[in-house]
């Protein structure tokens, strides 16, 4: 006899569509409208930001695993806060929103950046990456923390780190 609402947000505007549902549904409107507010501000600067990125170029691995490894590719919130941030997601066309893509198109695509949640010591280690170009540059970072494995209000703040992070790659 309990009301249940069930939310499953796919990308940052329906985890803000979610937030002001939520505030709906308890009764808290005013409090959701602030955090949806602020949360499209963030949105708004990191897209400021990455549309600078984005005329650099860089591509970049999501590496969530390490064997098997999985990525986010297109439809996925992973995918979109990459984008986001002006980077060129190199499972653009995976054909879902989560899978594995084939090592040798990985290393054909040669990413400029690896995001993964393995040890980055890890992949530095794997003679097969030796010539692709994170690993030569030194741009393999670990995304530490459920903000950024969960479709909510934290994810779209830890896209301002992920902004960061990308800033300082070449």
């Amino acid at each position: 006899g309990y009301p249940v609402l069930a939310l499953r947000p796919a990308g940052f505007k329906e985890i803000i569509d979610s937030i002001r549902l939520l505030g709906a549904a308890t009764n808290r409107r005013e409090a959701a409208a602030t955090l949806a507010r602020r949360l499209e501000e963030t949105i708004d600067r990191v897209g400021k930001k990455g549309s600078v990125l984005k005329k650099r170029g860089l591509k970049v691995f999501i590496a969530l695993g390490w064997d098997p490894c999985w990525t986010a590719g297109p439809g996925s919130y992973l995918d979109e806060a990459v984008r986001l941030a002006g980077v060129e997601n190199i499972a653009h066309d995976l054909g879902a929103a989560w899978g594995m893509m084939n090592l040798e198109t990985v290393l054909a695509r040669n990413p400029d950046v690896i995001l993964t949640d393995v040890d980055p010591a890890h992949i530095y280690a794997d003679t097969v990456w030796k010539n692709v170009s994170a690993i030569r540059k030194k741009q393999v970072y670990r995304l530490i923390g459920n903000e950024f494995y969960r479709p909510g209000p934290r994810l779209i703040e830890a896209v301002e780190e992920l902004a960061r992070i990308l800033e300082g790659c070449s």
